[in-house]
């Protein structure tokens, strides 16, 4: 390139590597990567320490008062009931059935009496036997004794009845015991036969019970 002075002085001037009119150019560095090998450490949890927690009780423990046994339980006074029964038919068409009650609670049921033995058929006389009970308590005056004949059964020839001589009612103070007969005036029947009224309630003065029901004695 040539310059031309006023004073007609040639210079050459030699270019540089740029041209100068060119913006000036700052290189950008650029980081080299490095390479890094990361080695991933296992952690292995340390143990958790155990802690053994001691409960001291400061309950006292309660002692309870053992149930009553059968020497502790007062026992209520006994009171036996002895029925002396009889049927009029036998296992051909089945036993008449006999419950007890007394003061209104059953407490016992025969199935198999035996038929009456006829001991002097001039005088209509039977022969019974004794059934005893058991009841838990003492009867008092006024209280009620039941002797029911519940399976009543009359299809000719056959004719099933309940025969009931009397009961005898025994406590601890009196062994021997009170007797009650079915044929007393004062001993109430709602099954005993008779001609005139049927099988209806009534103080019968009699020992058989021919329709389902009962004999009640009164105790003294």
């Amino acid at each position: 390139m040539l310059i031309r002075r006023p004073d007609s002085i040639i210079t050459q001037v030699i270019p540089s590597s740029m041209p100068t009119n060119q913006p000036s150019v700052t290189p950008t560095l650029r980081p080299v990567p490095i390479l890094t090998q990361v080695i991933r450490k296992q952690i292995i949890p340390s143990p958790v320490p155990t802690t053994r927690l001691t409960i001291v009780s400061t309950i006292q423990p309660q002692v309870s008062t053992p149930y009553p046994t059968s020497t502790s339980i007062a026992k209520l006074p006994q009171t036996t009931i002895e029925v002396w029964a009889s049927a009029d038919i036998g296992p051909v068409r089945g036993y008449p059935y006999m419950t007890a009650f007394a003061n209104g609670k059953r407490i016992y049921t025969v199935n198999n009496l035996p038929m009456a033995t006829v001991t002097n058929p001039w005088r209509n006389v039977y022969k019974y036997n004794p059934y005893s009970f058991i009841y838990s308590g003492t009867l008092l005056s006024g209280q009620k004794i039941q002797i029911w004949y519940t399976n009543d059964y009359n299809i000719s020839p056959y004719d099933r009845n309940l025969r009931v001589e009397k009961i005898i009612v025994k406590i601890p103070s009196n062994p021997q015991g009170q007797t009650y007969y079915s044929y007393d005036p004062l001993t109430y029947s709602t099954g005993t036969y008779t001609s005139s009224k049927g099988c209806t309630a009534g103080y019968k003065q009699s020992t058989v019970l021919h329709c389902a029901g009962y004999f009640q004695y009164i105790i003294k």
